[in-house]
């Protein structure tokens, strides 16, 4: 019996698919941004989740292909697509209206986990700062996050030799 594994992923095909994650992602931000009251489960949480499912999509294969992919070329388009996902994940946390439309919805009409979706979402985005007073700037959170090194760009040195390293030595203790 032979065994065949499947081809590693192109990068064309990687950005192909990711690009289209992306994209639809940004269409779900602005369609949120956008929505008007009143605010239901139906215009708000459940594409505040398809974003999310989206970008979480595109993290765990791009992550693979990060640490796994044999091209350092597919690697680099990973690592890439990652960091554009984060901006977008950023932004969505840091988007005002979402913030409204969230604290908007009627939460006598939905069950536990929405209830508790709707919790953790704005807690998440006070954390990234969505609630501060308006004209206010969050430049300081997208400039830390878009100065971040790739990950591969950090160079680990060798692991030190039997010869390099020295023996622990015994702590002494002095009794005075």
């Amino acid at each position: 019996m032979t065994l065949t594994l499947p081809a590693p992923i192109s990068a064309e095909r990687l950005e192909t698919r990711n690009r289209e994650r992306l994209a639809r992602a940004e269409s779900l931000l602005r369609q949120l941004a956008g929505t008007a009251a009143p605010f239901t489960k139906e215009t708000t949480i459940t594409p505040l989740n398809d974003l999310q499912v989206e970008l979480h999509n595109l993290g765990g294969e791009c992550g693979i292909y990060v640490a796994m992919h044999p091209d350092p070329a597919v690697q680099q388009l990973a690592e890439k697509l990652q960091r554009e996902a984060v901006q977008l994940g950023q932004r969505q946390l840091q988007t005002r209206p979402v913030y409204d439309a969230l604290g908007g919805i009627d939460t006598a009409a939905l069950d536990a986990v929405e209830r508790r979706f709707v919790e953790i979402a704005r807690t998440d985005m006070r954390r990234a700062g969505v609630a501060r007073t308006r004209g206010t700037s969050s430049s300081r959170v997208h400039t830390s996050s878009t100065d971040c090194r790739p990950i591969t760009s950090r160079r680990i040195s060798r692991a030190p030799t039997a010869s390099s390293v020295s023996a622990p030595t015994r702590p002494t203790i002095s009794r005075s």
